[in-house]
C-alpha cells in the first residue's frame, strides 16, 4: 500500500512543478530514459521535449494549476482525473491572449518504477481548450 501512496506522491510533485514551470523539480520526478506522451504530440517524446511543449503551454497560459478530482493507484501505475485551470495570456498557436480563463479535463496515467515516472500519458480535451479561446465553435 505505501509503495502505491508513494507513487501517487510522485505523480502529484510533477504535476505541481509542471504548474509552476520548475523544471528541475519535474525532471527529479522522472527517469533518465522518461517517455511522454501527449494529445496532439506526433508519438514519445522525451523528457527535454516535454519540457518544451511545457513551457509553450505556460508562456501562452498563466496561472496554471492541476486540480485533481479522482487519483488511485494500481501497482505501479497512477490514473488521475483532473481539471487543468489557466489564464489565456499570451499567443498560444498564433491566437493572441484572450486573458480569458479556461478550464479543460484532462486525464493522465503515470507509470512509476522505484521511484520516478517512466511513462507519462497526458489526455486532454484539445477542442474545449480552442473553443474556450475562441478559435473553434464550441459544441452545442
Amino acid at each position: 500500500m505505501s509503495t502505491q501512496i508513494d507513487n501517487i506522491a510522485v505523480a502529484r510533485r510533477f504535476n505541481d512543478a509542471f504548474d509552476r514551470g520548475d523544471w528541475t523539480a519535474m525532471k527529479a520526478c522522472v527517469a533518465p530514459s522518461v517517455a511522454a506522451y501527449a494529445t496532439g504530440a506526433p508519438g514519445p517524446m522525451d523528457f527535454d521535449a516535454f519540457v518544451g511543449m511545457g513551457k509553450m503551454f505556460l508562456d501562452a497560459f498563466s496561472q496554471s494549476r492541476h486540480i485533481v478530482e479522482d487519483q488511485i493507484a494500481s501497482g505501479e501505475i497512477v490514473a488521475t482525473r483532473a481539471k487543468w485551470s489557466a489564464i489565456h495570456s499570451g499567443t498560444f498557436n498564433g491566437v493572441p491572449p484572450t486573458n480569458r480563463p479556461v478550464s479543460i479535463e484532462i486525464m493522465i496515467f503515470d507509470h512509476v518504477k522505484d521511484g520516478r515516472i517512466v511513462k507519462h500519458y497526458g489526455a486532454l480535451d484539445v477542442m474545449g481548450l480552442m473553443a474556450q479561446i475562441g478559435t473553434v465553435a464550441a459544441a452545442a
